[in-house]
């Protein structure tokens, strides 16, 4: 029996295994926000809807479905207005197997777009702060 359990084991780690191997799937991030909006009761009449707009998606989205990247391991994605003019400015933090960089994108006449690529050790501490920092908000003092 412990023979039969062993084998069964081993072909469902030989399958997830070349899975893993297999073109990037998609990623099946809401990237207009909808969901997170909706879950934490953002309604409809709040500034940042009306700043998403309508039919908003992350550039970021883009980036993904056009790139040719390794897949991704982890991930920081921020966005937020610029505090003069209000327009998007995307700031995305990304961690492959064997790469780190960070992406910078705002929305202005022209668009402007940058792409360093980050140390993996520096990328890797900076996302674990980030990781603890969140699963820690409900620690998080907040003040009046």
């Amino acid at each position: 029996m412990k023979q039969i359990l062993l084998l069964a084991l081993l072909i469902i780690a030989l399958k997830v295994t070349c899975a893993q191997k297999s073109d990037i799937l998609p990623l099946r991030w809401d990237l207009t926000y909808t969901s997170v909006l909706n879950a934490n009761h953002v309604g409809p009449d709040d500034w940042v809807w009306k700043w998403l707009g309508q039919n908003y998606e992350s550039p970021i989205k883009q980036l993904i479905s056009t790139s040719n990247h390794e897949a991704i391991e982890s991930s920081i994605l921020l966005e937020f207005p610029a505090p003069h003019a209000g327009e998007h400015i995307t700031m995305w933090f990304v961690r492959t197997k064997s790469q780190a960089y960070y992406i910078e994108l705002v929305e202005d006449n022209p668009p402007h777009k940058t792409k360093e690529a980050l140390k993996t050790q520096e990328y890797d501490k900076f996302f674990d702060v980030t990781s603890r920092a969140t699963s820690d908000a409900s620690k998080v003092r907040k003040y009046s």
